[in-house]
């Protein structure tokens, strides 16, 4: 099996995609994604047919209600969720994500609907589109969650360590970096690394990826394939309350 060729692999990786090379790949990187590759089939999860996941979207789609008396009708619009058209990506069309580059959809869920919801970073008093997919067929998927481990990645980039160390440390950094806040900021490049991670193991035959929620106690999964896995139902949810917990972070 390929090695990463250091504890540094990771981070040298996101520089090169982020602010050298994205397209034209050079060795390094093309050495780090076969060694991700070739590596990510000790940490494939078998996720099987008809399992249940949570989709988002913020807002709401109207229709409108009849409300009879005996001698008056009147008319009102109410808050639907979202019709089933909404709540799947469109095929030729996407923003970019995490997973995914621009025009290129994947479908991401969620294992539980708070999960899902927290992902769409709601403000108070917001109304949530929820949708419920079963999927469609046994799914093979990288499995992000494993080794979110902070000491294993220092422990790696310093001093000696062994083979199985390095992979150890390189897939806890690219566990954190599936999960981690990126800055929206449109002069960045934040989600090329990990779009690019995703594009190798779909090359690789992969169905998705599975990757811990930052905002959530849950999962997330993004699936390449839009037909995985199919709506069932939809519901409306309201904002109530967000806590924030806050913790000072010394130098």
């Amino acid at each position: 099996m390929r090695q990463f060729s250091s504890g540094w692999s990771f981070i040298r990786f996101c520089e090169s995609v982020r602010h050298r090379y994205r397209y034209a790949r050079v060795a390094e990187v093309d050495e780090f994604l076969a060694a991700l590759a070739e590596s990510s089939e000790t940490r494939v999860r078998s996720i099987p047919i008809d399992s249940l996941y949570w989709r988002a979207q913020l807002g709401t789609a109207i229709a409108e209600r009849k409300i009879e008396d005996s001698d008056l009708t009147v008319y009102c619009q109410v808050d639907i969720p979202l019709s089933a058209e909404r709540m799947v990506p469109l095929r030729y069309s996407a923003h970019e994500g995490r997973v995914n580059p621009k025009g290129i959809p994947c479908l991401y869920l969620a294992t539980d609907k708070e999960t899902a919801m927290s992902e769409v970073r709601p403000w108070n008093g917001a109304k949530i589109s929820i949708a419920t997919f079963n999927t469609t067929r046994v799914l093979r998927v990288v499995d992000c969650t494993l080794h979110h481990n902070v000491r294993r990645v220092t422990d790696v980039l310093l001093g000696e360590p062994s083979p199985e160390e390095i992979t150890e440390g390189v897939w806890a950094q690219v566990d954190q970096g599936f999960s981690e806040p990126v800055n929206d900021e449109p002069a960045t490049a934040e989600y090329a690394p990990t779009q690019i991670m995703a594009e190798a193991f779909r090359q690789a035959g992969f169905d998705g990826v599975v990757f811990r929620s930052r905002l959530g106690s849950g999962f997330n999964l993004a699936l390449f394939d839009l037909d995985s896995a199919k709506l069932s139902n939809r519901a409306l949810f309201k904002v109530e309350a967000i806590d924030y917990h806050f913790v000072e972070e010394l130098p």
